[in-house]
């Protein structure tokens, strides 16, 4: 499956299909128990090996929107797109509000932002699809901005899928917060201990 293909597949315990079968070899043992969802960036590799492996496929709304706020100031549609994404996260916000108000936790929490979600990002996302859907024809194939919005489209399922539960996040950054010193020290780091 191309580059991370194999990688994702040794994490995820699944067999390599390039590779030579091995004669008295002992079958993989699965690394991990199956995953329900996983969040993931556009690269097709990622829908390929998931779908192998029973995984429903989650798309960030941080990078949906990304594409959107580059060229919201010059462009009225951009800038209504990247403000009706922008209100998705203002829910899940209220929600948060609504979860620490009624002092939910657990289960008690999760069901709470599920409704939330059900109630209130449901109809704006079905707004979203209008708003994409409206705009799409008006960009010719290969801009900027019909990117963004054919990289959203593509992903439909992938992007509205963590609605389905309160336990899902809508975005990676927590994720991406996380590794980000190790992404930004890698240069840093590079050098330690030389002597150049």
């Amino acid at each position: 499956g191309g580059r991370g293909g194999k990688e994702l597949r040794q994490v995820l315990g699944l067999p390599d299909p390039t590779a030579k079968p091995v004669a008295n070899a002992t079958p993989l043992v699965r690394t991990l128990t199956r995953f329900a969802f996983a969040m993931a960036d556009g690269y097709q590799v990622y829908d390929i090996v998931m779908a192998e492996a029973g995984i429903r496929r989650l798309c960030c709304w941080t990078h949906g929107k990304r594409g959107f706020g580059l060229f919201e100031d010059d462009d009225p549609a951009a800038k209504t797109i990247a403000d009706a994404i922008r209100v998705l996260y203002r829910i899940e916000h209220e929600a948060d509000r609504a979860i620490s108000s009624a002092r939910a936790a657990g289960e008690a929490a999760i069901a709470l932002r599920h409704q939330f979600r059900r109630d209130h990002a449901g109809p704006q996302l079905i707004e979203i699809r209008r708003l994409l859907d409206e705009a799409q024809p008006r960009y010719t194939v290969g801009s900027e901005m019909r990117k963004a919005i054919d990289y959203i489209l593509d992903r439909w399922a992938a992007f509205t899928a963590y609605i389905e539960r309160g336990d899902l996040p809508i975005d990676n950054n927590a994720a991406e917060r996380t590794i980000r010193p190790i992404v930004i020290g890698r240069k840093s780091w590079m050098l330690i201990g030389s002597e150049d």
